[in-house]
């Protein structure tokens, strides 16, 4: 959740991810099945091994990746409410409209556009790697656009971490 090394993480989140798709790539179920469980595993590994040692005040790197899920996205984004940070959404290939809306709406977002061959794991890394390359957040939060936070829902996450809380799920 917190980075200290962000070049260090970018290349062990991209090493966990590479694993990742060469176990799906084998078509068996079960190793889809290990798959979630190995990249799960190694991202709370990842995040707990480049813990922040205190906040820099930037704020949170919001992380989505979408496809033609326009209004999914948008109630998603709404759902944050107002937060110190800044949303890093990667695109990938919509046809609906999406990277538009959302640069509508949400103007202060950075909207990556891509082609629709980037699936969820690669959106998700590029959103990492823009945030990434502006560096210095106090903290990343992976989300996916189909969830929509109850209200307050930021705020108790931010308030409940410690400097150095991992959290995955």
């Amino acid at each position: 959740f917190k980075s200290g090394d962000d070049e260090g993480l970018r290349r062990r989140i991209l090493e966990a991810e590479t694993r990742q798709m060469e176990l799906a790539a084998c078509g068996r179920a079960h190793a889809q099945t290990m798959t979630w469980a190995r990249c799960a595993a190694e991202t709370a590994r990842i995040y707990a091994d480049c813990v922040r040692r205190g906040p820099t005040g930037k704020g949170l790197a919001v992380l989505i990746a979408s496809h033609n899920r326009r209004e999914m996205t948008l109630a998603c984004l709404r759902s944050l409410g107002p937060f110190h940070g800044k949303v890093f959404l990667t695109d990938g290939g919509s046809t609906d409209g999406t990277a538009d809306a959302v640069e509508r709406e949400f103007p202060k977002a950075k909207v990556i556009r891509r082609g629709p061959a980037v699936w969820w794991a690669g959106g998700m890394r590029i959103a990492w790697e823009a945030a990434a390359t502006e560096g210095g957040w106090d903290g990343y939060l992976w989300l996916n656009d189909d969830v929509k936070l109850e209200p307050g829902a930021l705020d108790k996450l931010i308030s409940a971490t410690d400097g150095r809380t991992v959290v995955t799920g």
